[in-house]
């Protein structure tokens, strides 16, 4: 019977060891469970618990305190908050449209730009250094024909016929006589293969007006 009883004891012992393991367990379930106590909760239980000894009416002052003051910390944290993401969105905003303006001006010069086309990559980059040349050279940055200043290639009309360099009103009245009296192209938003352009290269307005 002594045996017996032993057995029973150990059995109670280990059954109360489980029966504590499992609540310390649930415990710290529900507390990991427990949403986290805010600036406010956790400042109206510090002032509490810190104007404790005076009694009740410390208990009430001091959780009015401390969650006075829990609210005004979270006040705080939010308006960092918003100015935080404010900044941030500015900053993107701000890539984003100097973003737009490169790739604006990257067009612009695309159009400013003078290309010749050629299968061979060094010939259309020497031609096109050459007819920019040539365009920018003094006797062509006016008009063949009423001596208007040319101010930059992109302004410039050519009469591949008669290899002068003329104005925009000019290259009008060109047009209107026809392709077998002048033919127009513009330097720069026309097309233009190395034969044509080593043709005008060797002409200009100082020998058209010769």
């Amino acid at each position: 019977s002594q045996r017996a009883a032993a057995r029973r004891t150990v059995a109670a012992r280990n059954a109360a060891a489980a029966a504590q393991a499992q609540a310390q367990a649930q415990a710290a379930a529900a507390e990991e469970d427990a949403p986290e106590m805010t600036m406010s909760e956790k400042g109206a239980f510090l002032g509490s618990v810190a104007f404790s000894p005076v009694g009740v009416p410390g208990l009430v002052v001091g959780g009015a305190l401390g969650f006075a003051a829990g609210y005004f910390a979270e006040q705080v944290d939010a308006a960092r908050g918003h100015v935080a993401r404010a900044y941030a969105t500015r900053v993107q905003r701000e890539r984003r449209v100097e973003s737009e303006r490169a790739n604006t001006r990257k067009a612009l010069e695309a159009l400013e730009t003078v290309s010749v086309q050629s299968d061979d990559p060094e010939e259309a980059a020497r031609t096109s250094a050459d007819l920019t040349a040539f365009l920018c050279a003094p006797c062509n940055t006016r008009c063949a024909d009423c001596s208007a200043r040319i101010k930059r290639p992109a302004d410039a009309w050519v009469s591949t016929s008669l290899g002068v360099v003329v104005c925009v009103n000019c290259a009008a009245a060109h047009r209107s006589l026809g392709t077998s009296v002048s033919r127009i192209k513009s330097p720069v938003y026309d097309q233009w293969d190395v034969p044509v352009a080593t043709a005008l290269l060797a002409k200009g307005n100082d020998r058209g007006a010769a």
